[in-house]
């Protein structure tokens, strides 16, 4: 009881300009450079109004789609959540931007700075200060926090607001019950066990990171090509770094990939000419004008939806640089590409320092990167060749990972692929993809594919069992 009553005596209540709140959200709805300058870089965790909150993510999330912003979008993402009469009278009530927008977002930071040390810092202090028992030095502390989470010069948005995560959760729990909480990679055999159910858990879900390894020309960057092609299909942007092949033939790849595969909602084949539906025929120039006129064609329509882009400083080859420098480069041309998915094809080849710790760090940096802007990462990485050559069984492992084990602790999904062919002496027409993590859902798994190196087409999935998963030397199981 003593406590509760301390916690009464020592709370302390602020006002916090709700108005402004209204001005701010206002100003986000009606003038497109406020929403490109402020809505991705400032949290809807600075909102003390709950529903200014909630309607801050939607914009947010409407804006990270990269499709354009309108008020129906807005409405589709927050209804059910938010009176939506509400957003037609910020409207009415403010209808053009203010003269200084850049004074309100001050104001905005300052409440929140202000709400926060009040149910944290403050009562903290005066508890201690009241305390005869206190410490002058516990007291100073205490005073210093005070004066820490004040300055509105940091960003102080660490705090999460607590209604406002509730309810976001409550909203992924609605989507799970109403059969919307998995984003399919766009391969099916790969996104649902032949029942139908899903395989995958939550697959290239927003703000996650899939992971795709395997041995050197496995296929690896054959894979991070589709799922980028399959996702641009189902109506999401891609960032697409094609730093292992090259912007290019990669383009191209996805280009003929396009002619093959069946599209993941329809399943439908877009009709066509032989020749631009095989890669030799392709990579040999073997084309009719006409036909080189409708393949271009095709690839300026994908490069609308699939946009490349090269590590930081690539173009800048003398520039010494840091692992921190780089990621912060990494995370602006994300947050500016208005993307929904992201391929990081060699992820390696984004840092200066692949060194085990500095590694291990950025590895962390950008999972945060994919949760702060709320797009999904695939990110490809190479196996220790020499070791998967020791084994007996020449598949990909987790623990055959080339780098940090972080590999492994950021991936909420983790994929090997694996072609026979290459250690065995047999017709290179299957492909593998192990599932080797799973955040949310079975594993491990293995998935055995049709595999066509010509028309680069996946078909006829199967699972497969793992006849042996060990080492040569103790035949123990890695998984």
């Amino acid at each position: 009881m003593k406590n509760r009553v301390e916690d009464v005596e020592n709370a302390v209540t602020v006002s916090v300009d709700t108005i402004n709140e209204q001005i701010v959200i206002a100003a986000a709805l009606v003038d497109e450079d406020i929403r490109k300058t402020y809505v991705l870089k400032e949290s809807a965790d600075r909102f003390a109004d709950a529903d200014h909150a909630l309607i801050w993510d939607g914009i947010r999330t409407v804006m990270q789609r990269g499709k354009g912003f309108d008020i129906q979008q807005l409405h589709a993402e927050i209804s059910g959540k938010v009176n939506l009469d509400y957003l037609r009278k910020l409207v009415e009530r403010y209808p053009q931007a203010p003269i200084n927008m850049q004074q309100h977002i001050s104001q905005l930071r300052w409440d929140h700075a202000r709400k926060a040390a009040a149910e944290g810092s403050i009562p903290d202090f005066l508890r201690a200060l009241k305390d005869s028992g206190s410490s002058p030095t516990m007291v100073q502390q205490c005073a210093d926090r005070v004066a820490r989470s004040l300055d509105v010069k940091l960003d102080r948005s660490f705090m999460s607001n607590p209604k406002l995560i509730a309810q976001k959760q409550s909203e992924v729990i609605r989507q799970r019950k109403e059969g919307q909480a998995c984003y399919p990679y766009g391969i099916a055999e790969l996104d649902k066990f032949p029942s139908g159910e899903n395989r995958l858990i939550p697959g290239a879900a927003p703000g996650k990171v899939t992971l795709i390894t395997g041995a050197s020309g496995s296929g690896k960057s054959v894979i991070a090509g589709l799922i980028a092609l399959q996702q641009a299909r189902l109506g999401r942007k891609v960032l697409m770094g094609a730093w292992e092949m090259g912007a290019g033939d990669t383009l191209e790849m996805m280009t003929v990939m396009s002619y093959n595969m069946p599209h993941p909602q329809t399943g439908s084949l877009v009709p066509t000419g032989k020749s631009v539906r095989s890669r030799y025929a392709i990579s040999t120039g073997a084309l009719q004008d006409d036909e080189l006129d409708t393949f271009t064609e095709r690839m300026e329509k994908l490069a609308e939806w699939i946009r490349f882009f090269d590590p930081p400083f690539h173009h800048d080859p003398g520039k010494i640089y840091t692992n921190d420098e780089s990621l912060s480069e990494i995370h602006r041309m994300v947050a500016d590409s208005g993307c929904e998915v992201v391929v990081y094809d060699l992820w390696e080849r984004c840092i200066p320092d692949g060194s085990p710790g500095p590694e291990r760090r950025a590895l962390f940096v950008q999972q945060q990167i994919q949760k702060r802007t709320n797009t999904h990462g695939v990110l490809v990485c190479q196996q220790k060749i020499k070791e998967i050559e020791r084994k007996a069984d020449k598949r990909p492992g987790r623990e055959t990972i080339l780098g940090s084990s972080a590999w492994v602790d950021i991936a909420d999904t983790i994929l090997g692929i694996y072609r026979p062919a290459h250690a065995k002496n047999i017709p290179d027409d299957t492909m593998e993809t192990l599932v080797l993590k799973q955040r949310y859902g079975k594993w491990p798994m293995a998935i055995a594919h049709d595999w066509d190196g010509d028309r680069m087409t996946l078909s006829g999935g199967r699972d497969v069992e793992y006849e042996f998963s060990g080492s040569i030397e103790t035949g123990k199981l890695v998984f």
